[in-house]
């Protein structure tokens, strides 16, 4: 099967401790099908607290299409809000 799949990402730095994070991809696993495909928008905030501390809060908007019946689609709420806490030693 013949597959596709690209992202674009985007960092600014607001400051020395924070950074604005968004990030747009798709993937579509098989490209003769349809109603596969999903695409997602992140966006996020990292706040570095020093040198081996980060916490990153980002919330994504996925695409998808699922079968609704009768030949329709449909979107689910499967969006998402991640909170990390990185710590490095």
């Amino acid at each position: 099967t013949d597959m596709l799949g690209w992202y674009v990402m985007a960092v600014q730095n607001l400051g020395e401790r924070l950074q604005a994070v968004a990030r747009y991809d798709v993937y579509d696993p098989n490209t003769a099908l349809d109603h596969d495909q999903f695409a997602r928008l992140a966006l996020g905030v990292n706040a570095f607290y020093d040198g081996f501390t980060r916490l990153s809060v980002s919330y994504d908007a996925v695409t998808t299409d699922i079968p609704a019946g009768a030949g329709r689609f449909t979107d689910p709420h499967d969006n998402l809000w991640t909170f990390q806490l990185q710590h490095k030693f």
